[in-house]
């Protein structure tokens, strides 16, 4: 099992010096891929249910900094050279589809096809409100966006005929380093979300699961699966969790043993020491045993 660690891009740790140190102690410490994630405006009073927490309520202040997530990237790609670089994810109907193919495919030239793009339909109806967005369409829009992304990734000149996009013979260039394009792995635990792994997306990337969790959608999809003939062997298997619901060997052997062939952790701290301790204690006691 491949392991992965978000880097300190929103919250009270999150500044350029922090994201760049944190992804080369990654790096050096052999960890797998270093992780971003997304939001573009928040509401000074969020109203919308977070669907990853019990209460409902939002883990992050509205008024903390947080990066854009390709951005990010492109600085850890400019200091980095094994790791791989991913997203966790990036909400897909924020952007127009043709823009965020153009920047995710340029950043997968500049790291050099260590890209991984998960992808989110998003949650958060203020901030689609704010982006001039609705809300009830991020379904079909996001998967149009990612229909659109492949055809530009592969295509000479693409042409797209949908819902809510439309071209004829369009050019994007360069192509990404990673043929056909990046893997999508796709966000969310949903029924839906869980279609849209078989149908578009090349892993499962759920937020906030237990092992448990885990185990109980994983059946789900590959019922999903069995029933739409894919073959789960070729699909990505990761759940992000935080490492203080994930600290011991014992709830990492629980996520392997479930099925997971990588798994994202978050740190939740306001202070960088904790995040290294974190760090070193992993890369001594949990990594040589996942690996296994």
């Amino acid at each position: 099992m491949r392991v992965g660690i978000h880097v300190p891009v929103f919250g009270p740790l999150a500044n350029a010096d922090n994201i760049i140190a944190v992804a080369r102690r990654v790096e050096a410490l052999g960890f797998d891929s270093v992780w971003s994630s997304d939001h573009v405006v928040m509401p000074a009073r969020v109203e919308s249910r977070y669907p990853y927490s019990a209460t409902g309520q939002f883990l992050v202040p509205p008024d903390s900094t947080w990066f854009d997530p390709l951005i990010a990237l492109a600085a850890v790609a400019s200091v980095t050279a094994r790791v791989r670089l991913g997203t966790s994810v990036v909400i897909v109907p924020y952007r127009n589809p043709i823009v965020l193919a153009k920047m995710v495919s340029s950043l997968d030239c500049v790291c050099h096809g260590r890209l991984i793009l998960g992808c989110g339909a998003g949650w958060l109806k203020e901030e689609f409100d704010a982006l001039g967005v609705p809300h009830r369409e991020r379904g079909g829009r996001m998967d149009e966006a990612l229909d659109i992304m492949r055809i530009l990734w592969r295509d000479g000149a693409g042409t797209f005929n949908g819902r809510f996009y439309r071209f004829s013979d369009m050019h994007l260039n360069p192509k990404p380093v990673q043929k056909p394009g990046p893997p999508c792995w796709i966000g969310g635990s949903s029924d839906a979300a869980l279609r849209r792994v078989l149908r578009r997306g090349d892993g499962w990337h759920p937020t906030r699961v237990t092992p448990e969790d885990f185990r109980i959608r994983l059946a789900v999809l590959r019922e999903m699966a069995a029933r739409e003939g894919r073959d789960l062997g070729r699909i990505a298997l990761c759940p992000k969790t935080s490492y203080d619901r994930c600290r011991d060997l014992e709830t990492f052997m629980a996520f392997k043993q479930a099925g997971a062939t990588d798994i994202l952790i978050d740190f939740l701290t306001d202070k960088l020491d904790d995040l290294y301790r974190g760090l070193d204690a992993m890369a001594h006691d949990i990594l040589p045993r996942v690996r296994e």
